[in-house]
C-alpha cells in the first residue's frame, strides 16, 4: 500500500496548464490513499467547486487507478505562516498514519502550501529516519497566466482540458528528497548553534554523527576546540600538528595556562553557570594576585621566596631572610600572624604583601578588596554547601554582579599586570568564526 499526505496550496490542483504539486505526485506515484490537508482559505475553494477532489477523481479515471481521498479540514486555521502550528499538527497526523498503516509506503508532498507548511513537512520527514519519503515537485516550463488561473474565475473543467501533463508532453517533475542528507544539514546547523554557545563537547558529539558530511579540517578543529575547552593543550597540539591552524594565541607554557584559564572562566560566565564561575574564582584570584606582586611591587616573583615541596610552593622564613625586601615581607607577615611559620602561600598572604608594597591605589583599595571579598564571602562558603547561585545572591554578597566582577575587575587587573592583551579576550570568538566557517563547508 502507498499513502500520500499533501497540503493543498495555491498551485493546486492545476496551474499554468500543468499539474500542481499535489496532482503531480499522485500522477507519478499513484498512492492508494491521499490525505489532503485544508486550511480555511483552501477549504473555501473546495466547498465552492470541489476543484481538488474532482481533479483527483479525473486523474484516477485517466490512470484507471482508484484514489481513496481523506480530507483533513482545519476550517479555523488562518495563521498559515506559523511554523510551530504545522509542525505540531502534521506530527500528530503522521503518527496516526504510521500507526494505522505500519507497513505502507508513506510519502509526503513538500511543494504545496505555505513556506511554514513545507518546512514543517521536510523537517518531520528528515527526522523520521527514512520512514517518511519526501517528494519535491519542480514547477516545469509554465504556460502563460490567464484569467482562468485566478482563484475567483477558476474553471476546473477547462483547467483539466488544458493540463499539458495529460498529453504526450508529460515529464516526471518529482524528486525524492534525500532525507539523510537533509537531516545532516539540520544537524550541521545545530553544530553551529552549539559552537556559538561555546558548548564544544556537545558540538563534537553531534558532529561525529555527520562526520561523513563534514571536512577533515572541520572535524580536527572541533576536536581541538573541545580539547582547548578542557584546558588540554597536548590534545590541541596533537590534533592540529599537521594543519595550518593555530587556535591558542599565547605560546609560552606558564602564560598560556594562565590566559587560557581566565578565558575559560569567561566562557563559564557566558553560559550563566554562576556556581561554576564562583567556584573557579580561587585559581583566578591566585593568578592575578601573584602577578600584582610580581609586576606592581618591588617584591617580584613570590616563588623566589619559596621552597618547592612536591607540587607545592612553601613560603619559608629561610628564603625570606636571604634578601632585604624578603625581610620586609617577613616583617609584614610576622605582624599579622604573630610569628610566621613556613606554609604553602595563599591569596591571604599575597593580599598582605600587596597592601604594604603596591603603590597603585586602585589596585589596593578597589580591585584587591573585591577579589578577596569574592573569595571569603562568596566562593569559600558555597564551595562546601549545596546552594543555588544567581546574580542576585552574588551582588548581595560582594556588591557587584558576576559580569561586573569579570569585566570590570578580573579583566582590568589582568591587563594592568600585562597578563592579557585586549585582543586576547576575543580569542574564543575568533576560534568560533573559524569553526563555523569550516563546519559550513560541504565535503
Amino acid at each position: 500500500m502507498r499513502i500520500l499526505f499533501s497540503p493543498v496550496g495555491g498551485s493546486d490542483p492545476i496551474k499554468r496548464m500543468l499539474d500542481g504539486p499535489m496532482l503531480h505526485c499522485c500522477r507519478v506515484y499513484k498512492p492508494d490513499i491521499v490525505y489532503l490537508y485544508f486550511t480555511q482559505s483552501m477549504l473555501e475553494y473546495e466547498n465552492k467547486d470541489q476543484r481538488y477532489t474532482w481533479a483527483l477523481e479525473k486523474l484516477g479515471e485517466k490512470l484507471n487507478h482508484k484514489f481513496e481521498i481523506i480530507k483533513i479540514e482545519r476550517e479555523d486555521l488562518v495563521d498559515v505562516h506559523k511554523f510551530y502550528i504545522f509542525y505540531n499538527d502534521f506530527g500528530k497526523i503522521f503518527e496516526e498514519i504510521e500507526e494505522k498503516y505500519p507497513d505502507a509506503e508513506f510519502y509526503v508532498n513538500t511543494s504545496s502550501g505555505t513556506p511554514a507548511m513545507k518546512s514543517a513537512i521536510v523537517d518531520l520527514a528528515a527526522l523520521s529516519e527514512k520512514r517518511i519519503k519526501a517528494l519535491q515537485v519542480s514547477s516545469g516550463e509554465a504556460g502563460p497566466m490567464h484569467d482562468r488561473d485566478k482563484d475567483e474565475t477558476y474553471d476546473k473543467e477547462e483547467q483539466w482540458e488544458c493540463d499539458m501533463d495529460n498529453g504526450d508532453s508529460f515529464r516526471n517533475r518529482t524528486l525524492l528528497v534525500e532525507n539523510e542528507q537533509f537531516l545532516a544539514n539540520i544537524k550541521r546547523q545545530n553544530v553551529i548553534k552549539l559552537i556559538s554557545s561555546y558548548d564544544y563537547p556537545a558540538a563534537k558529539l553531534l558532529a561525529n554523527e555527520i562526520k561523513d558530511y563534514l571536512t577533515d579540517d572541520a572535524m580536527k578543529l572541533l576536536n581541538a576546540a573541545e580539547g582547548r575547552w578542557r584546558l588540554d593543550y597536548n590534545c590541541v597540539a596533537n590534533v592540529l600538528k599537521d594543519t595550518e591552524y593555530d587556535i591558542i594565541p599565547v605560546k609560552k607554557k606558564e602564560e598560556r595556562e594562565i590566559t587560557e584559564y581566565l578565558l575559560w572562566l569567561g566562557i563559564i560566565l557566558g553560559k550563566r553557570d554562576y556556581l561554576s564561575f564562583i567556584r573557579g574564582i580561587t585559581p583566578a584570584a591566585m593568578i592575578l594576585l601573584e602577578k600584582i606582586v610580581e609586576t606592581l611591587t618591588e617584591v617580584g616573583d613570590i616563588k623566589k621566596y619559596c621552597e618547592k615541596r612536591k607540587d607545592a610552593y612553601w613560603l619559608t622564613r629561610n628564603k625570606l631572610e636571604q634578601s632585604e625586601i624578603g625581610k620586609e615581607v617577613l616583617d609584614v607577615l610576622d605582624k599579622r600572624y604573630g610569628e610566621f611559620t613556613d606554609c604553602i602561600y595563599t591569596t591571604a598572604h599575597l593580599e598582605l604583601i600587596i597592601k604594604e608594597f603596591c603603590s597603585d591605589d586602585k589596585i589596593k583599595s578597589h580591585y584587591l578588596k573585591i577579589i578577596r571579598k569574592t573569595e571569603t564571602e562568596l566562593r569559600n562558603p558555597i564551595a562546601h554547601t549545596i546552594v543555588a547561585v544567581d546574580n542576585g545572591m552574588i551582588k548581595n554578597r560582594i556588591g557587584i554582579t558576576a559580569e561586573e566582577l569579570y569585566n570590570d575587575v578580573i579583566k582590568k587587573v589582568a591587563e594592568s599586570v600585562r597578563l592579557m592583551k585586549k585582543s586576547t579576550w576575543n580569542s574564543y570568538d575568533e576560534m568560533n568564526k573559524l569553526l563555523i566557517e569550516k563546519v559550513r563547508e560541504v565535503k
